[in-house]
């Protein structure tokens, strides 16, 4: 019996292909009595039957294979000894392709080597790159200057293709700036002094007309008068302003009191403009 039931399915699955049905016989211990309950709890629909061998049977079989031991290790000594002939007619086959012709089949078979052999080879053909690189970048120095001593001219002058945009940019920048400043200077002396008299006469009117057509600055303007005054009229506050503005005893009193009787403040209006009533509050 097989040690899981995975295994056992894995196994009875083959006696039954394409569809077609199948028959699978299983020797079952008393060691293995739970492996075979939990088989027959998998497969509830699945016809099993059982079936229980005599002793004498058993002890039959037992004979007969006791008899077969060593014809069967007789068979896989030989079978060992086999592969290990077929291994060394190998090696032999090898070294001798090695011996004739030179080459060596172990350089080609990186997926037999272990990773720090791996590791190995590739730092060091890293290191023979570097060295290579080195190499020739020296003989290409030496080559130069040799160039350079036999006839005098330098490749670093004409090398303008190696050279960055913001280099190139900046070098045409400062050769135009250099030919501007010999143009002035050239320029500058062959002038007699009328000329340069007249060319700062023409730069100062340039400079006053550009001054007269500058737009002037927008001053503010003040269009009510702080004082209240619009157009020679005084202007009337408001009640409401009055009221909060007003710091008077009489107002304090009015706040303080609350409002007069109506016919009182008419007959105070009276009075007042007969003159009989003095201006000052109630006591």
């Amino acid at each position: 019996m097989p040690d899981s039931v995975q295994q056992y399915i894995h196994r009875v699955g083959r006696t039954a292909r394409a569809g077609k049905a199948g028959r699978a016989i299983s020797l079952v211990g008393e060691g293995e009595r739970k492996l075979l309950k939990s088989i027959v709890k998998h497969n509830q629909h699945s016809t099993i039957k059982q079936r229980n061998l005599a002793p004498e049977v058993i002890a039959a079989y037992k004979e007969r294979i006791s008899t077969l031991e060593s014809s069967i290790e007789r068979v896989q000594r030989e079978a060992v000894i086999d592969n290990q002939l077929r291994l060394t007619e190998d090696k032999l086959a090898k070294v001798e392709k090695r011996v004739l012709t030179g080459e060596d089949e172990r350089e080609g078979r990186v997926w037999m080597k272990s990773a720090a052999e791996k590791k190995k080879e590739d730092s060091k053909v890293q290191r023979e790159a570097v060295i290579d690189n080195q190499l020739r970048l020296t003989e290409d120095k030496l080559a130069k200057v040799e160039k350079r001593v036999l006839t005098g001219e330098d490749e670093r002058e004409g090398r303008i293709w190696m050279k960055s945009a913001a280099e190139k940019k900046k070098e045409e920048k400062k050769s135009q700036n250099a030919l501007r400043k010999l143009t002035l200077k050239k320029e500058k002396q062959q002038k007699t002094p009328e000329d340069r008299a007249a060319e700062k006469e023409a730069a100062y009117q340039a400079r006053q007309i550009k001054k007269a057509h500058k737009p002037k600055r927008m001053r503010a303007i003040v269009e009510d008068d702080p004082k209240g005054k619009r157009n020679g009229k005084k202007r009337k506050k408001s009640s409401f302003v009055d009221h909060l503005t007003d710091t008077s005893s009489r107002s304090v009193k009015r706040f303080r009191y609350g409002p007069e009787d109506e016919e009182f403040r008419k007959a105070k209006q009276d009075q007042k403009k007969q003159g009989k009533l003095k201006n000052r509050g109630r006591k």
